[in-house]
């Protein structure tokens, strides 16, 4: 007889590396870390504004207790940028309080950053520096080069800027391969790096700055810098460390410990000696590359790699991480139409890894799906376009505000909406018969009272289908019906859809039928999820519906089913939290 519990043992893990190990297997949109030996289903992350920036919001910033924002067009730089501002102590949901101007005085490029130095507030742009003594008010343009007489920055490069305020306060900027800094009393600085690294992230600890940069030309490493060293009379980084990429994406410091993210996927931690894996998204062991991360043409632009320099965040003991899990063969089509890979074949890295926030929990070394970004009409995409900053505020309206832009959206702030109902779901891991075959006899999920408009649907699968997970665009003919002309043959009768991009994005439904023409697959769902002509790209996958028993506080289901192995899937609508799940497998086929 097989048994399963989650918690087991008062854990709940997701391993990113097995379905046979830990708890779970996948998490979308899940909070598995704010009540531990508890799940539940997040709140929403929903656009703030309804008209938006056509481009990338690239700087979030608190400042003089305001919250700040600065976007571009990324279509047409010299179309304007976008400044949003509000107080700080107000509901920043409130769209009507926010303050929004749109100007080419806002000197915002791709590259640009903000950061709070010696009472100001600083916009780096293209070559320069502007600084903001009062955000309503104009800027003093070119302060860097002008009023403190920095040296121009290299157009076209991260100009990402930190404060240390380790003795006197310094303003360190990334500058292709090297690192600036200034302060008032020992005035500029400049550290070199090696010609093929670009430096384009910084983290200062109790001691020092850290630089993590990206290679063209090989493995990206991790400078330790101390201002005012000078080392052989050069001023110089003292230390340097390998990480295990070609890229740093972002970096942040809990509790004086040095955190980064790779484009591997690979989170690692500074521990005195070198940087070691402290977790990774289920993709890391996976031979994948993320949008603006191909080996040899790493992306310049902030937005456009996968994680912004500073879209990973601390949170007491957790990072929240924005991430766009896009995969890097969606340019490769566009730029090579001819190229016979298939886009749809590669739309996101990796089933379990979907774009949004994430949360790694620095005790528990926990990495599980947070919050994925939405529109009006989704549950959440599965892939966005591009990455971007996240500002903490975890205040009674907001734990946070991020920064994105998915499908044909405009880039948008996104904000925790308690007013929209939740979705989320867990996959658990393969569960083991533990003779040769089980029958899968009972599964029970123990909750909270759910209340109208709230329900759990449990799915399972016993067995692989080759070729799945497939992906394909989906063509709209009516809310339960599309077309699609990628070859579906394994798809049968009862198989899930999830649409992970476009309209309805998160969207689960299930097969009822399949018709077939000599160029066209019709698909037809059991439920309205679409809407006629709209197009989609949707996932098909071999879960079937359980046959569920619905009681006040535990959801029952039975599989009918015997196999020597079963996993489930749990998809939660509503407020719900779960305090236990467990599942019986009886003896079938022994030895």
């Amino acid at each position: 007889m097989s048994n399963f519990n989650i918690p087991n043992n008062g854990l709940t893990r997701q391993n990113p590396r097995s379905d046979v190990y830990g708890e779970l297997w996948a998490t979308f949109g899940m909070d598995i870390d704010s009540s531990y030996g508890k799940m539940k289903v997040s709140k929403r992350l929903s656009p703030l504004f309804s008209s938006n920036v056509d481009g990338e919001y690239q700087v979030l910033q608190l400042f003089n207790g305001r919250i700040v924002a600065f976007g571009r067009d990324a279509s047409d730089p010299n179309s304007g940028s976008e400044r949003a501002y509000i107080d700080a102590s107000r509901n920043p949901r409130n769209t009507g309080i926010w303050t929004r101007s749109y100007s080419t005085s806002f000197d915002v490029d791709r590259v640009s950053d903000g950061v709070v130095y010696a009472g100001a507030f600083l916009l780096s742009n293209n070559t320069n520096i502007d600084r903001y003594a009062d955000i309503t008010s104009p800027p003093t343009d070119s302060w860097w080069t002008g009023t403190v007489t920095g040296t121009a920055l290299t157009t076209g490069k991260p100009h990402i800027m930190e404060v240390s305020r380790i003795g006197q306060e310094t303003l360190f900027v990334t500058d292709g391969n090297l690192v600036r800094y200034y302060n008032a009393t020992a005035f500029h600085s400049t550290v070199t790096l090696p010609t093929q690294l670009t430096a384009c992230a910084l983290a200062t600890d109790y001691k020092a700055t850290w630089v993590g940069t990206y290679s063209n030309e090989g493995n990206a490493y991790v400078y330790e810098i101390y201002a005012g060293d000078n080392i052989g009379g050069a001023t110089l980084a003292r230390n340097s460390y390998i990480v295990d990429g070609t890229a740093v994406l972002s970096m942040e410091v809990i509790d004086g410990v040095v955190y980064i993210v790779t484009d591997k996927g690979k989170i690692q931690y500074f521990n005195g000696v070198a940087f070691v894996d402290a977790g990774a998204f289920p993709f890391a062991f996976d031979n994948v590359v993320m949008d603006g991360l191909s080996l040899g043409a790493i992306s310049d632009f902030n937005t456009e790699r996968a994680i912004h320099p500073k879209g990973m965040r601390r949170d007491g003991k957790s990072l929240l991480i924005n991430i766009n899990t896009n995969n890097q063969v969606v340019e490769d089509i566009a730029a090579e139409p001819l190229d016979n890979d298939g886009f749809f074949e590669n739309v996101v890295v990796n089933e379990r890894s979907a774009s949004g926030v994430w949360e790694f929990n620095t005790e528990t070394l926990q990495l599980t799906h947070l919050a994925p970004l939405q529109s009006d009409t989704s549950n959440g995409f599965h892939r966005n376009v591009n990455s971007g900053p996240i500002l903490v505020t975890n205040n009674q309206y907001t734990r946070f505000i991020t920064t994105g832009n998915v499908g044909t959206e405009k880039a948008n702030l996104y904000l925790d909406d308690p007013s929209t109902t939740p979705f989320g779901y867990i996959i658990t891991k393969e569960i083991n018969s533990q003779t040769i075959q089980d029958a899968w006899e009972k599964l029970a999920v123990k909750h909270n009272d759910l209340v109208s408009g709230e329900n759990i649907a449990i799915k399972y699968r016993t067995n692989k289908v080759r070729g799945y997970p497939k992906y394909s665009e989906a063509n709209w003919t009516s809310s339960t019906t599309f077309v699609v002309t990628n070859d579906v043959s394994m798809v049968s009768v009862g198989d899930e859809v999830e649409v992970i991009d476009g309209y309805g994005a998160g969207k689960l439904a299930h097969v009822t039928s399949i018709g077939e023409s000599v160029t066209t697959n019709t698909i037809t769902v059991d439920t309205a999820i679409g809407q006629n002509t709209e197009t989609n790209q949707v996932r098909f996958q071999n879960w079937k519906l359980a046959t569920a028993e619905d009681l006040t506080d535990t959801h029952t289901v039975g599989t009918n089913s015997v196999s020597n192995w079963v996993q489930f899937k749990i998809v939660m609508t509503g407020w719900i939290e779960v305090r236990q799940i467990f599942n019986k497998g009886t003896s079938k086929t022994e030895l």
